[in-house]
């Protein structure tokens, strides 16, 4: 996956777009569960990517940011 197309909070929650099915084979619910081996992430939460001509990267970054466990 992209670096930038992943956020983790500290209660186990991962964030990231569907880039990261985009670019994978595998398909969503898998790519949970290995985000949950590798990365501790208990529930992961895949939001669509932003149109190409607001966002070109597609990464979650680019508009998405934890500042605690509940913003």
């Amino acid at each position: 996956y992209s670096g930038g197309n992943f956020q983790a909070s500290a209660d186990r929650q991962g964030f990231t777009t569907s880039l990261v099915t985009d670019q994978n084979s595998f398909g969503e619910p898998l790519i949970a569960e290995l985000y949950g081996t590798y990365q501790g992430i208990d529930t992961l939460h895949v939001f669509p990517r932003l149109p190409s001509s607001v966002d070109g990267t597609g990464h979650i970054d680019m508009w998405f940011y934890l500042v605690d466990e509940e913003r």
